[in-house]
């Protein structure tokens, strides 16, 4: 029984697939872009967001940007660590 447990778990986090959400602000980024970064941090497995990232303020006082949201290797790296406390993170990117 134990085995069993042990393969549900480990194909959990061997098959958690990276997901990636672009929405384009205007005209979407400039062809010369800044980035900028931050993690948005979630606890209950991502049910209870921990702090606010607001894409708008990132983005200054640009009209035309990109924002994306993704779920990456990263991510699921720090959530592996992270996640027996049931805290997990995503990556928000501001391109402007």
């Amino acid at each position: 029984m134990k085995k069993i447990w042990f393969v549900a778990f480990l194909f959990c986090f061997i098959f958690t697939s990276c997901y990636t959400i672009k929405q384009d602000i205007g005209t979407g980024a400039p062809k010369k872009f800044t980035v900028v970064h931050k993690h948005k941090w979630y606890a209950l497995w991502g049910i209870t967001p921990l702090n606010t990232v607001d894409a708008k303020k990132m983005a200054g006082k640009s009209n035309n940007y990109s924002v994306k949201t993704q779920f990456s290797t990263t991510d699921v790296i720090i959530s592996l660590i992270t996640g027996c406390l049931s805290i997990v993170t995503q990556t928000v990117t501001v391109s402007k």
